[in-house]
């Protein structure tokens, strides 16, 4: 696999690196390793974060800085940042399920319903898997920092990915019939409802990050386009595969974008996703804090059966 090739020439040359640079503290040994990523210089979606008081921009964050004083800042940049860009991907990703909710009423016949109702139900199970790439990405940043977030009141974009996260778990515990399309239709309005409900929190999460464009008229006009110009309305079952192929095809592009590019990885030793760097260089690389950071706690705790580590890997071979 080509990423795995190319992790492995970097960890060789970093270790080499690191060997060079006992000098530099840890910390700033990491963030170059991790900010040299191509990836972090991709995030333009963003002007700044403002954040209790502060101003923070991502090239503050992710330019090389050998002062131990700005690392704090630099990481904390770097996780909110990151946060606000996947709080604006998930809106993308909703607005994508709120066209297919649309069409699958547009399905008549039990068949067609339960079909819908299925595949939508697969659709929010990868939103799922990917809430967990992205909570754990941002822990594993934020980690390094003195003072990491250590409970979900101080940053609760974590609390509503972990919502997110236990999703499908809802549906799927009494999964539809065939031939009961009611079921199919009240599992249709539970999603509705969970999914306003969930884009309203992400709303109130994403109030300090100042975007470059802060709307996703774009998506609404290409949607709205296709089903002018190549279908019969009336036609769902064609509506529906275009969704959900642009759903798949935005899933792998925030997999690549903004997870191998940053320099993330699955780590199977914790079964967590991690940060890309020597381990050598994790080890006592920050202060200890006297909370317990929640990424901590989330090792801790973690609980992943085997066959969600299969979906998490299967998600991140691209």
């Amino acid at each position: 696999m080509f990423f795995l090739k190319l992790t492995e020439i970097s960890l060789i040359f970093l270790a080499g690196f690191f060997t060079l640079s006992t000098a530099i503290p840890k910390s700033i040994i990491i963030l170059e390793i991790l900010f040299s990523n191509s990836g972090w210089k991709e995030l333009n979606d963003l002007h700044k974060v403002s954040w209790k008081g502060r101003i923070y921009t991502l090239s503050e964050s992710i330019e090389p800085n050998n002062n131990i004083n700005f690392t704090g800042g630099r990481i904390r940049g770097a996780a909110l940042i990151l946060g606000c860009t996947f709080a604006r991907d998930l809106k993308k990703l909703f607005l994508m399920i709120n066209y297919y909710q649309f069409y699958c009423f547009q399905s008549y016949g039990n068949t067609n319903i339960y079909n819908c109702t299925v595949e939508l139900l697969k659709i929010i199970k990868k939103i799922s898997l990917l809430a967990t790439i992205m909570k754990e990405s941002l822990m594993a940043l934020d980690a390094l920092h003195p003072k990491a977030w250590s409970d979900y009141s101080t940053y609760t974009f974590y609390y509503h990915l972990s919502l997110l996260q236990r999703v499908p778990k809802k549906f799927v515990s009494e999964p539809p019939l065939i031939n009961d399309s009611l079921t199919c239709l009240n599992i249709l309005n539970f999603i509705i409802d969970d999914f306003e409900s969930m884009e309203k929190d992400i709303n109130n999460d994403i109030k300090h990050c100042h975007y470059v464009c802060d709307n996703l008229n774009s998506i609404k006009e290409e949607f709205n386009d296709y089903v002018k110009t190549n279908l019969n309305y009336a036609d769902s079952s064609k509506l529906l595969n275009y969704v959900k192929e642009k759903f798949d095809n935005e899933i792998n592009n925030i997999v690549l974008k903004k997870h191998h590019n940053l320099g993330f990885f699955y780590n199977p030793q914790i079964n967590m996703i991690d940060l890309l760097v020597p381990d050598e260089l994790k080890t006592n690389s920050k202060k200890k804090s006297s909370k317990l950071s929640l990424r901590n706690e989330a090792m801790k705790n973690n609980k992943k059966s085997s066959a969600e580590i299969a979906d998490l890997l299967d998600l991140l071979d691209l």
